[in-house]
């Protein structure tokens, strides 16, 4: 974990710069977000609850802005979206279960994507796809 100070931005080669009370995590776009550290001060936990929260509004103002302009994306790209939504009933290890093999299933995917930003030869008819999941325990 690499800690900055400064005003947020968008760093070079598909970094993602996470900025919080005044510092900033670096991490690989394509590599996902891991927490390596456990937030045990309440200052940590308040600093990782904040990021939390705008991350959550981020990825529903993403939804929300393909919603309202996807029918201006080239034609064979205007109706590839999906989105989906379950209720299930499941143990803590099923719901872990679950979790493993839909990561699973996107790993080839971010292998691929990987490898075409390490080579810097993007084929012309790709474009950045965002796939966001949530799964979580709710109150009965």
């Amino acid at each position: 974990m690499v800690l900055l100070a400064g005003p947020p931005q968008r760093a070079p080669g598909n970094t993602t710069v996470l900025d919080f009370v005044g510092f900033r995590w670096v991490r690989a776009g394509t590599g996902g977000l891991i927490l390596d550290k456990d937030f045990e001060a309440p200052e940590a936990r308040a600093v990782v609850q904040a990021w939390t929260s705008q991350w959550v509004i981020d990825q529903f103002e993403r939804l929300r802005d393909y919603e309202r302009t996807h029918m201006t994306l080239p034609e064979e790209w205007r109706h590839v979206g999906f989105g989906s939504s379950r209720h299930l009933r499941l143990t803590k290890d099923e719901l872990a279960q679950l979790a493993g093999q839909l990561n699973a299933v996107l790993e080839p995917w971010r292998e691929l994507t990987k490898a075409r930003v390490e080579s810097r030869e993007d084929s012309p008819d790709t474009r950045p796809v965002f796939i966001f999941s949530h799964a979580f325990p709710e109150d009965l």
